[in-house]
Order: C-alpha cells, then sequence, then structure tokens
C-alpha cells in the first residue's frame, strides 16, 4: 500500500517533468513587431566582464517588462561566466521561453537542460559533424525541447534544413576571427527562401547587434527575430531598448 502510494506521487513528479514547455517558435511568431530575444550572459572571451549593474533576476524582469518575445541564458562558465544554476533559477521565474545558449556537443548536456528548466536549446552545427547534428535535434525534440539550429555557411544551412529543427540560427559572427558581417543574414535569407518555398521555419539573426538601425536592418532582411547580447546587458535599461526595437519594425 505505502509502495503504491509512494509510486503514485513519483509519476506525478514524472508528469510534471514531462510538462509541455513554453514554445519559443510561438512566442516568436505572436511578436508584433520584430522579435526580440534577449540575452543574459556575464562576460564574453572578448569583452571580458559585461554584466556589472543588475542581477539575472532584475534583467530577466526587465527584459520581459520590454516585450522580449524570450530570453536566451548563457550557460558556459568556463569563458562567459555562466551557470547551470541561474538557468535553473530563472525557469521559476520567468514567463516566456528561455533558449540555454552553452557549446552543446552530447546527449547528457540535453537532458540537463532539460531538468534544468530550458525550453529550448541551441545546437551549433559547426560542432555537430555529420549524423551528431540531426541525432541531436531529434533527441531535443523527443524530451520536449524547441531547437534552434546555429549556422554560418551555406553548407551548415543546407544540413540544418534537412533537419526537423523549426528555427534556424544566423550567425552573423565569424567564429575563425570573430568579425560581425550582417551581409551574412542577408546573402543566407535569399539562399533559405530557395531552400524551403513558402518559408515554414523562424529564422533567428544572431550575434553584433549593436544599435537599433542593425535591428532594423536585419528586419528588412525578412528574420522573425534577433538574438540581442552585449547592446542589452550593457545597460540598466534594457527594456527601453527592447520596445524602441519592436517599436521600430513593428
Amino acid at each position: 500500500m505505502i509502495l503504491s502510494e509512494i509510486v503514485q506521487a513519483k509519476s506525478a513528479e514524472i508528469q510534471m517533468m514531462k510538462a509541455s514547455r513554453r514554445s519559443l517558435r510561438k512566442a516568436i511568431s505572436s511578436s508584433k513587431g520584430l522579435a526580440v530575444i534577449a540575452e543574459i550572459k556575464k562576460a564574453s572571451p572578448s569583452r571580458g566582464i559585461i554584466e556589472k549593474t543588475l542581477s539575472s533576476e532584475d534583467r530577466l524582469r526587465r527584459y520581459i517588462e520590454g516585450g522580449a518575445a524570450a530570453v536566451s541564458v548563457v550557460t558556459e562558465k568556463n569563458f562567459f561566466g555562466g551557470s547551470i544554476e541561474t538557468l535553473k533559477n530563472l525557469s521559476t521565474l520567468s514567463s516566456v521561453p528561455l533558449l540555454r545558449k552553452d557549446f552543446i556537443i552530447d546527449p547528457i548536456q540535453l537532458y540537463e537542460s532539460l531538468l534544468s528548466g530550458a525550453d529550448a536549446v541551441l545546437l551549433i552545427a559547426r560542432l555537430l559533424e555529420g549524423d551528431l547534428l540531426p541525432m541531436m535535434v531529434e533527441k531535443s525534440m523527443e524530451l520536449g525541447l524547441e531547437v534552434l539550429v546555429e549556422v554560418h555557411t551555406p553548407e551548415e544551412l543546407k544540413r540544418a534544413m534537412d533537419t526537423s529543427a523549426g528555427i534556424i540560427g544566423i550567425n552573423n559572427r565569424n567564429l575563425e576571427d570573430f568579425s560581425i558581417d550582417f551581409k551574412v543574414t542577408q546573402k543566407m535569407m535569399n539562399l533559405l527562401h530557395k531552400l524551403e518555398t513558402p518559408l515554414r521555419r523562424k529564422v533567428v539573426s544572431e550575434s553584433g547587434i549593436a544599435s537599433v538601425e542593425d535591428a532594423v536592418f536585419l528586419a528588412s532582411c525578412g528574420v522573425d527575430a534577433v538574438l540581442v547580447g552585449t547592446y542589452l546587458v550593457g545597460t540598466e535599461n534594457p527594456q527601453e531598448k527592447i520596445q524602441e526595437i519592436i517599436e521600430r519594425t513593428r
């Protein structure tokens, strides 16, 4: 009798763990202007410490107040000062989807993401060669996690389009020399429309967005969302910048 009660209680806990996640794709689709995925990160290899003003909790609250469609949480600890504990904490406070941003190269990290409260994960095509990319996408979806596959080259884009990922992220940053070129988004959008007509996937432009004008240009390229990091992390009033991006691209 006691054992059956224990199993029943445990089954309820497991169902909670398997509960439907907040949908990043739907959040992007519901935005009235260009959707903003606002990033929480402490540092970067090129800039050092970035977050000097607000706690992660305060920043999350201001992002949501500003109208962010979703929030990206950088959890890489050695080079970006992130923490999986930050993701766990914010997952209980957030009303918008949380994207775990890390260098995810093994399925065990997907389970970690699930149990830490992520709604979606970022998978970098360059890091997942051969069959590893489609396998990681499928495993994520089995766990109920949405996937944003990040690409930078036409070859990576074609590989991403061969998976079932519903969101494509175009990285404007060249990871070889860390240079930024928004024409990468422009060229990749042209290729995307050739590979999938009509385009059914959501597209996010990532990296290097340092002004509202940058976001306006990327919106003109046809992307559905922008992922904005340092530009927002460097201010105590990120909600104002988010609102301006949305208004200018409405």
